[in-house]
């Protein structure tokens, strides 16, 4: 068998082959998976963030700088600075 020939059907199998895997993978359905924390209920301090959980996380860090306040209270203060900022 003439060498391009072979190359030729090599070509074509590995086209083939890529059209197989492609097919399977766009004829899956896509789902959305829930977050862990869906079932909680929203925080506003991440809604005031844009979903951005872990600069929500910074900003309370941010105010744990008083070790004497709570989680809580630091979540407060956060969200007070973040939209006094804002404005």
């Amino acid at each position: 068998m003439e060498p391009i020939v072979i190359i030729l059907l090599c070509v074509l199998a590995f086209v083939a082959a890529i059209h197989l895997l492609s097919s399977r993978h766009a004829s899956r359905p896509r789902t959305i998976k829930a977050r862990a924390g869906a079932t909680r209920q929203a925080d506003p301090l991440v809604a005031a963030c844009l979903g951005d959980r872990a600069k929500a996380d910074r900003l309370v860090l941010y105010e744990k700088k008083n070790p004497l306040i709570t989680d809580a209270e630091a979540r407060k203060r956060a969200l007070e600075r973040l939209t006094s900022d804002r404005s």
